[in-house]
């Protein structure tokens, strides 16, 4: 009798499944009464342990879409050089890029706005606080169009917050605020909800909270639906956030989704999309796939390489570091530590955020060590 009052007892301190709640109410019932117990004591251990069990997991979709869809990888057929001497070209305030620009740099017309998310978002940050140093410069006067300073100032508010200057980003986020109030155009109310939400979401992120992040990339994405073009981006920050929350299912159909809106918007072989890739190897690195890792990183560097990413670019850098990381859970210690060192040559000039960003990674210690390079671990 004694023994079934403990084994009550202690059904009444632990958090049980639905039958294991019956099965324990049942032998309670039975101490109460002094009857029989309807489950011996080693039943009904069993009964707790069988639901004591980690909560159902789905298996994981397999990436054969994924690889289909990106099919094998590309060849820079260009000389780099002039890619890049044809983007800074096009990037001048409010040209348009037309004529025979070559690949990698757009046709069309495209608003400098434009062009500025889409280096933040490729982790061209260098290139982007130029652009933006030009952009607000030359709409300080007053007479300018209020709209595109506040596009401006969000926009650097992202960019300090990517760089973990999270005053510079508020203060960016309030002047970008107080010219959204001037433009008294509901019209426009699209656009600061677009680019007000996106820099809030990132300022929270970056500051690691998550879930306040994560309304605001949701508000973000709705308002970007309604401005052509310009909900894809959000797609990937939001898989990111979900990632960091470990909500692993949900950031997968995230990075799918944006995955998939690059191929329908023509821009596929683009850094945009390495990131997103890398992005979706991440998911599959915390599910313990590390071949499908591996296999999403490789495409990834080959996309930066094809998109001819400049050798700073943090999104590239990343990619490489997922990739080592890869390669070092499969016990390729050579392969990871070249892809570490191309790291640390491309970010040469950026000693602050190679150290910032990459200086604390383990495996990058343990390829130094398991390569005869104890000393350089240290």
């Amino acid at each position: 009798m004694f023994r079934h009052v403990s084994f009550c007892r202690a059904v009444r301190r632990r958090r049980l499944g639905c039958a294991a709640i019956v099965a324990a109410a049942t032998l309670i019932t039975a101490c109460q009464s002094g009857g029989p117990p309807a489950l011996s004591l080693e039943e009904a251990k069993q009964v707790t342990a069988e639901f004591a069990k980690p909560a159902f997991v789905p298996p994981q979709r397999t990436i054969g879409d994924i690889r289909q869809l990106i099919g094998e990888p590309k060849t820079a057929d260009q000389d780099c050089a002039e890619v890049q001497a044809w983007r800074n070209k096009s990037v001048e305030l409010d040209v348009e890029r037309t004529g025979n620009s070559p690949r990698g740099v757009a046709a069309t017309a495209a608003p400098l706005a434009v062009v500025v998310d889409g280096q933040l978002d490729r982790g061209n940050y260098k290139n982007t606080a130029e652009l933006l140093t030009t952009a607000i410069s030359r709409h300080s006067s007053k007479r300018s169009d209020p709209l595109k300073r506040g596009v401006f100032r969000s926009q650097l508010a992202r960019l300090r917050a990517a760089i973990g200057d999270y005053p510079g980003a508020e203060r960016a986020l309030s002047t970008a605020s107080s010219e959204w109030f001037k433009t008294r155009n509901p019209r426009r109310d699209v656009y600061r909800t677009y680019y007000t939400s996106w820099g809030e979401g990132e300022i929270a992120q970056s500051r690691g909270f998550l879930p306040t992040a994560e309304t605001h990339y949701r508000r973000a994405r709705e308002a970007g639906r309604r401005v052509i073009g310009r909900a894809r981006l959000l797609a990937s920050q939001l898989a990111r956030n979900l990632l960091l929350q470990g909500r692993l299912v949900e950031a997968e159909v995230e990075a799918r989704q944006a995955i998939r809106s690059a191929w329908i918007s023509g821009d596929p072989y683009s850094s945009t999309t390495a990131k997103t890739l890398t992005l979706l190897a991440e998911i599959r690195r915390e599910q313990g796939n590390i071949e499908d890792t591996e296999y999403l990183t490789r495409r990834a560097v080959s996309m930066h390489e094809y998109d001819c990413a400049p050798a700073d670019s943090l999104s590239f850098a990343f990619s490489r570091q997922v990739l080592a990381g890869a390669l070092a859970a499969k016990g390729d210690w050579p392969g990871a530590l070249e892809q570490f060192e191309l790291v640390e040559q491309g970010l040469a000039g950026e000693p602050e955020s190679l150290q910032r960003l990459f200086g604390g990674n383990i495996d990058w210690a343990l390829a130094l060590l398991n390569t005869g390079r104890a000393q350089d671990a240290v």
